[in-house]
């Protein structure tokens, strides 16, 4: 009644005739205060009267958000928070009856790092803020930690990286070999690594003095290929050249190199025509390429062409495929060409190799079906006709008195399989010791092999013995 008073004010004329507009103002203002502190009243008591509210909850390894919907459920009061923020808090399990809001919030945000605050008829949810890292008030002291690198023959590894794991650390051997290096006071890990050794780790010394034998690395030389009369990395290859490594070659007992390739170098064929203990295999790696020559590649063992070899003592194989080899070899390397390296000495300690393989190999004859004692019997009989020749139609009649007179009737009744007697599982053996060893000046390997395989037919087996040694005297 008040306000509308006061607007229907602003048409009173004064007795000069204007308006009384400068009661207007006053008291619009004073009406527009009552009406904020009216609703500013309103809204608290709304809100107090949300979060004074009881709440009943009763959940089970529930998350926070269904809490959240509960207590808006029964209160009326809003959240406000990110899925983000209970990304990784704990579910709880919750079992009150009649508490308060804050109660109910209290109970669910304890030992958890979230926090709360009420604005109005919502509830702002927030992070606590991460506690800060405890700080090491205790003084870090540096020691001194000195060495020596060298090589598996005790020489100096000049220039070998020395660093501290983790961090940048870290220094290089000088010409004697020696290092020193300072480094924090704790269980730390230094690391040793050298151009064509095995890098090693080990723990810092306590003493500060250490001395550290680097291994050389094994994958060096696997990068190494022998072509021809020379060494050549892979990455300098343009020919077609394929390198069977020793590892890939012990998956087969066997005496001949083509059984070794088998199924390892693609193009190649290899045809065993004859059964023999012994017997070679026919090798094809660029198809028949000629009438007159050979089809067979040219074998190469460590430089000499035709050489012995044996296959415990074959270190890798390298397959010279295209007609690249010709260069090398001439005309007799038109069917390609196999270059077999043999083992030599590498560590400069005394190494011993011992291998024993036995197996047994069984005959592979087919399902041929052979005739029983009665069957035998009858067909002989074939071998005793008398044509004869006064008849025009090839007639015949069988000699029943010389056949029975030279093979008798009871051996209709006897059985003997034939197949059984000739053929047999053949036992196979192998047995291979080798010994090698290097100085500063002297390089040698010795290698002794025995080879046994007995055929699956009768009467037939191989045996080999086979010894190979070599040496090298560094001037």
């Amino acid at each position: 009644m008040y306000f509308l008073t006061c607007c229907r004010q602003r048409h009173v004329i004064r007795d000069d005739g204007k308006p009384k507009n400068w009661l207007l103002a006053p008291q619009i203002v004073k009406a527009m205060k009552l009406t904020f502190i009216f609703l500013t009243a309103a809204f608290l008591q709304i809100s107090a009267k949300g979060l004074s509210q009881q709440v009943t909850l009763r959940l089970k390894d529930a998350p926070l958000e269904r809490v959240f919907r509960e207590i808006e459920k029964q209160t009326g009061v809003g959240f406000l928070y990110t899925k983000k923020m209970l990304r990784d808090v704990p579910n709880v399990t919750i079992d009150l009856k009649n508490v308060s809001v804050n109660e109910a919030l209290q109970f669910c945000f304890k030992g958890r790092q979230l926090n709360y605050s009420i604005q109005n008829n919502t509830i702002i949810i927030t992070r606590k803020p991460a506690p800060p890292p405890a700080e090491n008030i205790a003084e870090q002291v540096d020691i001194t930690v000195s060495g020596r690198v060298t090589d598996a023959e005790g020489k100096p590894l000049a220039g070998a990286s020395v660093n501290l794991k983790g961090t940048g650390i870290g220094t290089t051997t000088g010409a004697d070999g020696n290092f020193q290096l300072k480094v924090p006071e704790n269980n730390g890990v230094l690391i040793i690594s050298f151009i064509g050794f095995q890098t090693t780790e080990i723990s810092v010394p306590k003493n500060g003095t250490v001395s550290i034998s680097l291994k050389p690395a094994e994958t060096i030389t696997d990068e190494i290929v022998l072509v021809g009369y020379s060494n050549k990395r892979r990455s300098e290859l343009t020919s077609a050249v394929t390198v069977v490594s020793e590892k890939k070659l012990k998956d087969v007992t066997t005496n001949d190199l083509g059984a070794m390739l088998q199924g390892k170098v693609a193009g190649l064929q290899v045809v065993r025509s004859s059964g023999a203990p012994g017997a070679a295999s026919e090798i094809r790696l660029r198809g028949i390429s000629s009438i007159n020559a050979s089809q067979s590649p040219l074998i190469v063992v460590d430089g000499i062409i035709g050489g012995n070899y044996d296959p415990n003592d074959v270190e890798s194989v390298t397959v010279l495929k295209d007609a690249g080899a010709t260069a090398m070899y001439g005309s007799q390397a038109n069917a390609g060409v196999i270059i077999v390296t043999t083992k030599k000495a590498k560590t400069g300690r005394i190494n011993f190799n011992v291998k024993a393989t036995t197996g047994f190999r069984t005959p592979d004859y087919g399902r041929m079906e052979m005739m029983n004692g009665s069957e035998l019997y009858d067909y002989q009989k074939q071998f005793y006709r008398d044509y004869n020749t006064a008849a025009g139609d090839n007639s015949y009649k069988i000699e029943l008195l010389k056949f029975t007179a030279e093979r008798p009737r009871s051996l209709r009744d006897q059985n003997y399989n034939w197949l059984d007697e000739i053929f047999s599982p053949a036992f196979v053996q192998n047995y291979f010791v080798s010994f090698s060893g290097k100085s500063e000046k002297t390089d040698y390997y010795v290698g002794l092999s025995y080879f046994d395989e007995k055929g699956t037919f009768a009467k037939t087996d191989y045996k080999r013995i086979n010894l190979r040694a070599n040496t090298q005297y560094h001037f």
